[in-house]
């Protein structure tokens, strides 16, 4: 394992990191303050971003932050499935037992919300897979507590390909509630390199096994995707273990990609 040839404490570069251990850079920053401020202050949140570009990662942190006696965070992530399996999912989220009927559902998700005493913050991940009748239950849903003291807020996060199911129509008063809009850009040039470092420093290693070039080069063809700069920095150090190279060097890091070009 490249692990130990390198003499690191763990993998460098995977996308399962407990909070602290994350890289909280100027652009996941930026993200934070923002839905910070919704947390605040707002009643829906839209979070898009590319495939890869880290928006678990910052839902990760955004909840890790949060003041728990204050806000009562529920965390879904599986919506692809009919309207009244997701509002199950909902209740269940919540520690509730689903009953029979859609009537049942709402009211099981807004008594129980309203009995924690806190702001629940529902935070849908994969958000562009939602049906139309899932967000037109989400939006009556948050309508609801609104007119009963605003003790639920919502927070849809996904691939920018939600803006296109969002401009139907029969979601404009959904759109309307909208008070904090976020594309996650990608990393730049610098946040690259500091990114590479930062995760090779994380696990005891030195950040000069990456030629600088090579750090460059890491950028140039993962488009500063963070998923992608995982996938060919460990692509990389495999490759140099399998030739006993303690650098990584422009040589090793394409012949690396060569065999990557399909999943870029």
């Amino acid at each position: 394992m490249f692990t130990t040839f390198f003499q690191m404490t763990a993998l460098p570069f995977t996308e399962y990191l407990n909070p602290e251990d994350l890289m909280q850079e100027e652009r996941i920053a930026q993200s934070l303050a923002k839905l910070k401020f919704f947390a605040d202050y707002g009643t829906i949140g839209l979070v898009t971003g590319e495939d890869g570009i880290g928006k678990t990662s910052l839902l990760k942190l955004f909840i890790h932050s949060l003041d728990k006696t204050a806000f009562y965070p529920i965390y879904v992530q599986l919506t692809n499935m009919k309207t009244i399996a997701f509002l199950n999912l909902l209740v269940t989220s919540l520690g509730e037992t689903p009953k029979r009927g859609k009537d049942n559902s709402f009211l099981n998700i807004l008594n129980k919300c309203q009995k924690t005493g806190r702001t629940c913050l529902l935070i849908i991940d994969e958000a562009q897979f939602l049906h139309t009748d899932s967000l037109i239950d989400l939006r009556l849903l948050l309508s609801s507590a609104t007119t009963n003291g605003g003790f639920l807020k919502l927070i849809l996060v996904g691939h920018p390909d939600i803006h296109f199911k969002l401009k139907a129509g029969c979601h404009n008063a959904l759109c309307q509630r909208i008070t904090t809009h976020h594309k996650i850009p990608s990393l730049s040039q610098l946040q690259t390199i500091s990114y590479l470092d930062f995760h090779m420093k994380r696990v005891g290693s030195s950040d000069k096994i990456f030629d600088h070039e090579v750090k460059l080069a890491i950028h140039d063809h993962s488009k500063g995707i963070p998923r992608n700069i995982n996938n060919i920095a460990t692509a990389s150090l495999l490759q140099a273990e399998s030739l006993n190279s303690k650098k990584v060097s422009l040589d090793i890091l394409n012949q690396a990609i060569s065999d990557m070009l399909l999943y870029l």
